[in-house]
């Protein structure tokens, strides 16, 4: 179940709410738990997914001139 993140517009105070997407297209619109007001507005949250594979890392490319490497821009 998605976990939306609010921020109350009266007391800045920030809460969490887990609600099926249904409930998020139905409008919802909590009230906020610290000062009561039903002022929220959404935030934007960061998601992350596991998986069963090990991370890889790519190494960044050598440079060698170029525009990137200094040699067509250096002065």
């Amino acid at each position: 179940m998605p976990i939306y993140e609010f921020a109350c517009r009266r007391c800045s105070a920030r809460s969490e709410v887990r609600a099926s997407i249904a409930e998020k297209e139905a409008g919802l619109a909590p009230d906020c738990p610290a000062c009561g007001a039903a002022d929220l507005r959404p935030l934007l949250s960061a998601f992350a997914t596991t998986t069963g594979r090990v991370a890889q890392t790519a190494s960044a490319p050598a440079t060698a001139g170029g525009c990137c490497g200094g040699g067509c821009c250096a002065p």
